[in-house]
């Protein structure tokens, strides 16, 4: 979320990290970030959103009990610990 140039996501694949979900809401750096990903040959491992955290978060979250139902953890730990971030944010 906030992903901004991408950096961290694009040091975590290098780290062996299988894939990178990005979120940008300002269209000039989600630009940038597809560029940076399509020049370093990784759009195959990310998944880039042009939306806010907050409207990325109200569309999974419906997605987390069939997570659970069909036992994708890895992906729902992430999930739940993006949304826990956003909503500190948002009280800060």
């Amino acid at each position: 979320m906030f992903a901004g140039s991408g950096s961290l996501g694009i040091e975590a694949l290098s780290n062996g990290v299988k894939s990178v979900v990005f979120i940008e809401q300002n269209q000039e750096l989600y630009n940038s970030l597809y560029k940076n990903c399509k020049e370093l040959g990784i759009l195959k491992e990310v998944r880039l959103y042009k939306q806010s955290a907050e409207n990325y978060i109200r569309r999974i979250k419906d997605l987390i009990l069939p997570m659970k139902v069909l036992g994708i953890k890895e992906e729902l730990d992430l999930v739940l610990m993006m949304m826990m971030v956003v909503v500190l944010m948002m009280k800060c």
